[in-house]
């Protein structure tokens, strides 16, 4: 059997494509949907019709797979797309302000364009060797904010603690805002709370952090859901209407 050594350099820096890698995976994991592009389609975008949509499908198809990275000066992207550079600019600053995609600038004329991801995911922390501070610094980086941790015992999988860190970041434009979330996540066991038997579907109770306790079915998908639950406790004020709207577990009482 052989054994194949991790060697990478955890010094390395983080940048954009880590975030569309991550989502890209997170997607294809959930099957929550994604689409791909032909590369053909970029002979029709001149003729689709004057909008930052074909921008963003240029950058698309474009785009180093797994990573949706790629780098070419607003010349040449106006010349394939055959409008103003004037044109391109605004597109750009359209698609950034939206949150679809960052630009940055090389020394020469082109810039790097990172796509960003579309929906809310979660970062398994194995998949980043368990460097929690090195992804934070990154996200902080990027103009996330630490929302804060929250720990997710679901009742059906024998002691597994999902430990949630909540960054959001808020893109706006006119009348549009969106609040993109990610959430760090690392499993420990803890086979004391396996323990616990409750026909309620939502509990909590706090030992050393704030604890939901989810007595799920077998027909939740637990995998999406841990997501969708988690993300809507985005402040304390939501915190505290958890706590006060579903009851309490009390620890004593509830193990056999």
């Amino acid at each position: 059997m052989s054994i194949k050594l991790n060697l990478s350099d955890s010094s390395t820096p983080l940048n954009p494509t880590f975030l569309y890698n991550k989502w890209i995976q997170y997607v294809k994991d959930n099957k929550t949907g994604y689409f791909m592009l032909p590369n053909s389609l970029e002979n029709y975008l001149p003729y689709i019709g004057s909008a930052a949509i074909n921008l963003y499908v240029f950058y698309a198809i474009h785009a180093k797979n797994g990573e949706g990275h790629s780098y070419y000066s607003n010349e040449t992207i106006a010349r394939t797309l055959k409008v103003t550079q004037k044109t391109i600019t605004n597109w750009n600053k359209t698609l950034q302000d939206l949150g679809l995609i960052i630009r940055k600038s090389r020394s020469n004329s082109s810039s790097d364009t990172y796509m960003l991801p579309l929906s809310d995911f979660i970062i398994d922390l194995k998949s980043v060797n368990n460097d929690k501070n090195k992804v934070i610094n990154f996200l902080e980086q990027e103009g996330y904010r630490n929302k804060g941790i929250i720990n997710l015992y679901v009742t059906s999988e024998s002691g597994k603690i999902y430990k949630y860190n909540l960054f959001e970041r808020t893109y706006s434009v006119k009348d549009f805002k969106m609040i993109r979330k990610i959430l760090l996540a690392k499993v420990e066991v803890n086979n004391n709370l396996s323990k616990i038997h409750t026909s309620d579907e939502l509990m909590w109770f706090e030992k050393n952090g704030f604890y939901i306790v989810w007595n799920a079915k077998k027909s939740d998908n637990v995998s999406k859901n841990r997501l969708d639950l988690v993300s809507q406790l985005d402040s304390e004020d939501k915190v505290n209407a958890f706590k006060r709207n579903y009851q309490q577990l009390n620890m004593g009482r509830n193990k056999k």
